[in-house]
């Protein structure tokens, strides 16, 4: 139904960048109804008009691969575009999120610090960049730096105290992590962020209400990889 009212778009012969951002959203809609081949076919019959346009169908058509599952058939996507548009912040944005999926950190890190080179007001490129090294327990001084600064570009984002709270859980800091995760969850109900409570208080002997956050977010997303993985490393079983 809204792909057919979407079309009506196009038949007004409307082609300015409304009608250019609906058929991009054409393109992910089929994608969601797993019309992923119909989605990529979709895409080649649209003329950019700029280079921007051109860039996004690009960047649309990686991420229909990537709903199909062919993530590294994306990646390659990305990178043949960033061939063309090195400098472009959302082509690199997702380039660098694939190439961390795929666990390519070289190329992840090379692509977010040219964001930030491009884009240094990007909280998110900060985020990003902060985060992963948190995660894989790495230059947490660093790790530290870039989350500073996307707070401070962004300081009520959850997503970002998120990061900053793990952090503070990789440096051992559990009780300035559980608060910071606190006030995460009171602006956002995310399952990654209830996981990310959970493992801080199962650090500090506190299962019970670990466990309940973890069910919590199995509802949520019972195919979540981090609930998963977590669940996995810490070895806890759910009822």
């Amino acid at each position: 139904v809204a792909d057919t009212w979407l079309a009506k778009v196009e038949n007004e012969g409307n082609k300015n960048s409304t009608w250019f951002n609906v058929q991009m959203r054409r393109a992910l809609l089929m994608a969601s109804d797993q019309r992923f081949g119909e989605a990529r076919q979709f895409l080649q019959t649209i003329k950019p008009s700029s280079e921007n346009e051109e860039a996004s169908v690009l960047q649309t058509e990686a991420q229909v691969m990537k709903a199909a599952g062919q993530q590294v058939e994306a990646f390659v996507v990305l990178e043949a575009a960033l061939g063309n548009f090195p400098r472009h912040p959302d082509l690199l944005y997702d380039y660098a999120m694939l190439a961390e999926n795929l666990k390519r950190f070289d190329e992840m890190e090379a692509a977010l610090k040219q964001l930030i080179a491009v884009a240094p007001s990007n909280a998110f490129a900060y985020n990003a960049l902060g985060y992963s090294y948190a995660d894989r327990n790495q230059q947490l001084d660093v790790a530290e730096m870039l989350l500073k600064r996307a707070l401070e570009l962004a300081p009520e984002d959850p997503y970002i105290l998120d990061s900053f709270a793990w952090l503070k859980y990789r440096q051992g800091d559990l009780s300035q992590a559980e608060d910071l995760l606190r006030r995460c969850l009171s602006m956002r109900r995310d399952p990654e962020i209830e996981i990310h409570l959970a493992e801080v208080l199962w650090a500090q002997n506190k299962q019970k209400e670990a466990q309940s956050l973890l069910l919590t977010a199995r509802q949520k997303d019972p195919a979540n990889e981090l609930l998963q993985s977590t669940m996995k490393r810490l070895g806890i079983s759910l009822p």
